[in-house]
């Protein structure tokens, strides 16, 4: 099967997604305090050799930039209440995360709820598919290195 240059952005996409999935998974389980150095470093890994693989460096870059994208909207924080639990009605510890709050205040909420939290995701997804549409166009220019 050949990668198409579609192909490879919706797989960097995808292992984004799925990287996320094994850190709510993670987070539900008795963890060192070293935890967030393991779940930051499975994207920056992931990145490399998808880059290396891909020959293309942004297909590496929009794995992490995928990842961290959609980590700050609260798409882990989402699948960490459908894995361990039903999600409560107010989740005061999120508010603290600046894109959830802004989101919440921004619905007139005082704090982050599920309506909010899903709000933040789907809005992460916007910016995702933003940037995907972006790397695309750059990469029908002329002037783009190939390498790229």
């Amino acid at each position: 099967m050949k990668f198409t240059k579609n192909l490879k952005l919706s797989v960097a996409i995808a292992i984004a997604v799925l990287l996320i999935f094994l850190v709510a998974f993670c987070d539900g389980l008795p963890y060192p305090s070293f935890f967030w150095v393991f779940a930051f470093a499975l994207p920056i890994i992931a990145s490399i050799f998808y880059a290396i693989i891909t020959k293309k460096i942004l297909n590496g870059c929009l794995i992490f930039f995928s990842w961290f994208i959609l980590l700050a909207a609260g798409l882990e924080d989402l699948f960490f209440y459908i894995i361990y639990g039903p999600i409560p009605k107010s989740m005061f510890h999120l508010y603290d995360e600046p894109w959830m709050s802004w989101v919440a205040r921004t619905l007139g909420l005082e704090t982050v709820t599920p309506f909010s939290l899903i709000v933040s995701v789907i809005l992460g997804a916007i910016v995702i598919a933003v940037l995907v549409i972006s790397f695309r166009f750059l990469r029908n220019k002329k002037w783009w290195p190939k390498w790229l």
